[in-house]
């Protein structure tokens, strides 16, 4: 009976142990693009000023 105790307590070790672990390390495999870009600009940002009470319509990228 204690054999059995001892083997399920190690089954369940290792299936948390995957499932805490499996997608830390899978995740870390893949690269991720996260952002916005701004279109008709160069660089990474809108260079832009504006009056109070102006409006402007920027268009980014995602």
């Amino acid at each position: 009976m204690a054999g059995r105790a001892l083997l399920l307590k190690l089954t369940l070790i290792v299936a948390v142990s995957t499932a805490v672990l499996g997608p830390t390390d899978a995740s870390a495999q893949q690269a991720v693009n996260l952002g916005i870009k701004p279109v008709g600009q160069q660089g990474n940002y809108f260079d832009t000023s504006l009056a109070a009470g102006e409006s402007r319509n920027l268009t980014a990228e995602l």
